[in-house]
């Protein structure tokens, strides 16, 4: 039986594929993550008329900020991305771990517990 060129490089490509996205998280939510975005839990707040500062500055015009609130409002965000992106890597990275731990033969249970409470302190 001849293998395509394509059914080879699927072989060759989907591990390392799937190495680079842990199995717990999906493509949009490593993006949001590695972006300083979070994972949207900022959704109860924002469901009871409590906005984040992203939120503000979107709205800037309608809540008629001032220059002076606009610049706070930016200063908060960009503080929360310098904070986030860093945390982000680290879920994306403890999230792989987790699946190694979960792909070996005999998976060590200590460190799976060890690696989802770092995950959810994170």
């Amino acid at each position: 039986m001849k293998i395509t060129l394509a059914a080879a490089f699927a072989l060759i490509a989907l591990p390392v594929l799937a190495a680079e996205r842990p199995s717990g998280l999906n493509p949009q939510q490593i993006e949001g993550l590695l972006a300083g975005r979070g994972m949207g839990l900022s959704m109860p707040a924002e469901m009871n008329g409590k906005p984040g500062p992203l939120h503000v500055l979107e709205l800037a015009d309608a809540l008629e900020l001032t220059e002076a609130q606009r610049r706070a409002a930016a200063e908060l965000v960009a503080g929360m991305k310098a904070a986030a992106i860093p945390l982000g890597r680290e879920v994306v990275a403890r999230e792989a771990g987790l699946d190694a731990v979960f792909a070996a033969a005999h998976p060590d249970t200590a460190a799976a517990e060890a690696l989802v409470a770092d995950i959810a302190a994170l």
